[in-house]
């Protein structure tokens, strides 16, 4: 077909709707294209075929080191757990489903005196409410980026100090040469080193105050359980966010790549991956191919179509069955799913006279 604009769906019928219909008048059935389409009172119905949409949720994660990682075994013996910055993704989660849409190479047109169901009328399409796929496109929708520092913004102590410098003046006298101290007094920022160890020192009261909270002891007044709960809890907290400053830490967000994917009866790259830089449409450095690969049914039985010139006493349906869909890598399969895929089912052909023998048209 040329366009759809043909099909568009000007009355819509169910297919119990068409059984009726059929067993019902003296009509006639023809294969056709758009071209075909007569002026007189006629419906046209179609069988469809399946296209996929694919969600791929993607996680990324920034690792950062803590800016006392250098001091971390100095002041707290131990190493850190991250020493640079880096990113990695991962595939949390794929998920495949169905875009149905009309099948072009499987239009009927039914004709004859169905003026009265049709009513005022002349044109009735029975179809899916899809739009068609042209082609494969892909589209992306980003989380908002995490906008706090994953590192504490601010200091239990203070971040500046009050310092001193001594310098020695030279003075003369009649027979003497003396040096005198000028003491200046100033205030300085803290350096990496005396923060580190301002942050070492917390973290132990921290750890020093939860033991003491969790013993009992030396509590001037009674506490019920729920509030030491409370207050441990968010000890703990404290403490992780300092420990970050010399372990490092990681911040994660999601992304979700939606693709619309045409059926082909090959093996399809859907695009390309790598821990190091997510997902790409095109092939870069360090990047490997993301396969679909459509396993279509086995043993389906086969039914003869109809002879031409008895075509127009049968009705073509559809029989789906599972096909297997996978999504690969060369190394393994990644996601896999059973869909039932309309152009992989069997097409079977009921004749028109044996509707009325059914007790349901009767």
């Amino acid at each position: 077909m040329t366009t759809n604009k043909n099909l568009t769906i000007k009355k819509s019928l169910s297919f119990i709707s068409l059984l009726l219909l059929l067993s019902c008048n003296s009509l006639k059935i023809t294969k056709i294209t758009s071209e075909d389409i007569s002026e007189k009172p006629h419906l046209i119905y179609a069988l469809h075929k399946d296209n996929l949409t694919i969600d791929i949720i993607l996680e990324k994660t920034v690792y950062s080191p803590g800016p006392f990682a250098e001091y971390s075994q100095k002041y707290l013996s131990i190493k850190p757990s991250i020493n640079k910055e880096k990113t990695i993704w991962n595939i949390k989660n794929i998920e495949i489903s169905n875009l149905s849409q009309i099948d072009t190479s499987n239009i009927f047109l039914i004709e004859g005196a169905i003026e009265k169901i049709l009513n005022s009328n002349k044109k009735a399409i029975i179809n899916s409410s899809y739009p068609p796929i042209t082609n494969y496109s892909t589209s992306s929708f980003y989380n908002n980026e995490i906008k706090e520092t994953p590192f504490l913004s601010f200091s239990l102590k203070k971040t500046i100090v009050s310092d001193s410098k001594t310098d020695y003046k030279i003075v003369k006298t009649d027979s003497l040469t003396k040096k005198i101290p000028v003491v200046t007094k100033f205030i300085r920022n803290k350096t990496i080193e005396e923060k580190a160890a301002d942050a070492a020192h917390l973290i132990r009261k921290i750890r020093k105050r939860r033991f003491r909270l969790a013993a009992g002891m030396n509590e001037k007044i009674e506490i019920d359980g729920t509030a030491i709960k409370e207050m441990l809890k968010e000890l703990n907290l404290l403490e992780k966010k300092y420990l970050a400053l010399f372990l490092g830490t990681s911040t994660s967000k999601k992304e979700n790549v939606h693709l619309n994917y045409k059926i082909n009866n090959t093996k399809d790259i859907l695009g390309y991956w790598s821990t190091q830089k997510g997902w790409s449409k095109k092939k870069t450095k360090n990047t490997q191919a993301v396969y679909i690969e459509i396993e279509k049914p086995k043993n389906l039985l086969s039914f003869k179509a109809p002879e031409k010139e008895k075509t127009n006493n049968f009705i073509p349906y559809q029989v789906p069955y599972a096909s297997l869909v996978k999504i690969s890598n060369k190394e393994k399969i990644i996601y896999q799913k059973h869909l039932a895929i309309a152009q992989f089912s069997e097409i079977r052909y009921l004749p028109i006279n044996q509707l009325k023998s059914i007790s349901i048209f009767k």
